[in-house]
């Protein structure tokens, strides 16, 4: 029925992909829009056509193995395909899908019994498959009795209906698919060794698509040409930058990720050409089951929605931030008299430590000192990308100024000194503005602000997430608004779309791709608080780095008249003996050997 008919077209477009066929060379130079490209086909692809060749041309069973996305089950049709079971079925069979005894019965049928009311006879998966192809998928979860029946039906080519004894030829090619190797099958003892002796004289590898890049343009047009007709459009080109951008990545989703990427890419453009705004590489984060999407609360999704949010915080903590620096300028010079070293550091630093935990990087999306640079971006309206090193070196770069910013309040004493603490705020101030005004977006925020990377550290263990539903934004969104915006709204300010959102770390919270998709996709999720940490997909070297710093910063920073009593007997120690160093270079040396 329908389960049939999915089976059967699972994967009926992509057998072009491993066919022996040499494209238009003006079509793919085309694609790349590059003189003197010279794309051909890898080694791997046609090591792929001649084992299709090879498998196609007999009828012995045969296993598959590779990562994931890989196109193992494209390769099993195509061999299908060219053999001389074509006409015969092709079926797959997904051992996460079954129960043990339910498959059992799924592939050995019934038998009609002669008894009144009894239940009238089922074919089988063996009998629906006589002269096709049966291909099991996940080899790695079939059950041990499974395994000894298989061995069996294959060196007898005969099986028995589950309610007789009566032996049936089985005329089905059997086929294993595993994302594990033949290696790690054998020496955990997942399949038997009799049954791996049957299929290991017929045996190949996947390569991974990082592996073969050369094959990329050839895949992309492939895709394009797919999606365009799906989606009714004429797209038959990438530019130079968005095929650079395809090169340079390493596809960890291989097959499955490119044509999701160039589906999305093809729903997203407006031309005949595909630009780099329209890549979103990554793969989608999981959903977990220990999650309570909060937007179903009526009031909470009404005030997200509406302009309120993030207005009236904007105004209330632009309003507390202005009394701060207008009194750390203007206000007493004593520090215990001074009012904005009071809400900065005593009121405001630890709050926004402790409000981390439960409203993850929302401090972001109301902190007013970005809100110059934003007023001043919709006047000037840049268009300039963000340098490609930046983005490249963004988490090294943030936790470089973090360390800093640090450095400057701790060597000299911005806890106590409210002329420095108000020049920390307007030079990250200053920063914002000249970013927004020569970039689009927060580009400040994402990749450079020193006071962003704290934020991001610390709102990874929060308990709230942002995340999206794949499934909608992979099936019925058409425009992505939630990331590229629409007339009203602006996209997304941090680069990011919900669906490729796998941390709090770039996610501010801003809400505004909760304003903008109308399929509801978004979810603010209530979680397990630090689950993140061991689920994260995208880890950072840099991130790992900022935070081993930071807690070796910690001791100084929370011992700050310790540290400064510290640097006074080794300035006057060593003045006794004629030398004079500046306590600034003696605190520096402490900082930094800390």
């Amino acid at each position: 029925g329908d389960e049939h008919r999915k089976e059967e077209m699972s994967g009926a477009d992509d057998v072009i992909l491993f066919k022996d066929k040499s494209m238009s060379a003006i079509q793919l130079r085309r694609l790349a829009r590059r003189k003197n490209d010279d794309i051909r086909e890898s080694k791997t692809a046609k090591k792929t056509q001649a084992i299709i060749g090879k498998f196609a041309a007999t009828s012995a069973p045969y296993i598959l193995t590779g990562e994931a996305g890989t196109g193992k089950s494209v390769i099993a049709r195509q061999i299908h395909l060219q053999s001389r079971r074509a006409e015969g079925q092709f079926r797959e069979v997904d051992l996460r899908e079954y129960e043990p005894m339910r498959l059992e019965r799924k592939l050995l049928g019934t038998e009609q019994s002669a008894f009144p009311f009894a239940q009238a006879r089922r074919a089988g998966l063996f009998e629906q498959t006589t002269g096709g192809t049966l291909v099991f998928t996940h080899i790695h979860l079939m059950k041990k009795e499974l395994q000894e029946k298989l061995v069996k039906i294959i060196e007898s080519s005969t099986y028995s209906h589950v309610d007789s004894d009566n032996r049936v030829a089985m005329q089905s090619r059997i086929v294993f698919i595993s994302t594990y190797s033949i290696d790690h099958l054998k020496s955990t003892g997942k399949i038997l060794p009799e049954l791996l002796a049957l299929f290991e004289p017929c045996q190949f590898h996947v390569p991974p698509l990082r592996n073969h890049k050369e094959d990329l343009p050839r895949l992309v047009l492939h895709y394009l040409a797919r999606f365009s007709r799906e989606y009714g459009k004429k797209i038959h080109k990438v530019s130079p930058e968005t095929l650079g951008i395809f090169m340079n990545y390493d596809w960890p989703g291989n097959l499955t990720e490119l044509s999701s990427v160039i589906r999305r890419a093809v729903m997203l453009a407006k031309k005949d050409e595909i630009v780099p705004d329209q890549i979103l590489l990554g793969l989608p984060k999981t959903e977990g089951k220990w999650e309570y999407n909060i937007l179903r609360i009526a009031w909470i999704r009404k005030f997200l929605e509406s302009r309120i949010f993030p207005r009236v915080p904007q105004f209330i903590v632009g309003t507390v931030l202005l009394i701060t620096v207008l009194f750390l300028f203007f206000g007493p010079r004593d520090p215990q008299a001074n009012l904005g070293l009071t809400i900065g550091w005593y009121i405001g630093w630890p709050v926004m430590f402790f409000s981390f935990f439960f409203l993850a990087r929302t401090w972001c999306s109301v902190c007013t000192l970005a809100a110059p640079g934003t007023i001043l971006q919709n006047m000037v309206k840049p268009k300039r990308k963000t340098p490609q090193f930046i983005k490249d070196y963004s988490g090294w770069i943030m936790a470089v100024l973090c360390i800093v910013v640090y450095w400057v309040e701790i060597v000299w004493d911005a806890y106590h000194n409210p002329y420095l603490t108000g020049g920390i705020i307007l030079i990250i101030t200053l920063g914002s503005i000249l970013f927004s005004v020569l970039f689009s977006r927060r580009s400040w925020c994402r990749y450079i602000c020193p006071l962003g990377a704290v934020n991001a550290i610390f709102s990874m263990p929060s308990v709230v997430e942002l995340r999206s539903n794949r499934h909608v934004c992979l099936n019925r969104c058409q425009d992505h608004s939630c990331y590229v915006g629409d007339g009203d709204m602006a996209g997304c300010p941090m680069f990011r779309h919900p669906y490729l959102v796998d941390n709090n770390r770039d996610c501010i919270m801003c809400a505004k791709c909760v304003k903008n998709c109308a399929n509801s996709s978004i979810q603010i999720n209530l979680r397990l608080a630090p689950q993140e940490l061991w689920t994260l997909e995208t880890p950072r070297s840099a991130d790992s780095f900022l935070i081993v710093s930071m807690a070796a910063i910690f001791f100084p920073f929370a011992l700050q008249s310790e540290f400064a009593g510290l640097v006074d007997w080794l300035v006057s120690n060593v003045a006794g003996s004629g030398v004079m160093l500046p306590a600034a270079g003696v605190a520096s040396i402490l900082f930094f050997a800390l």
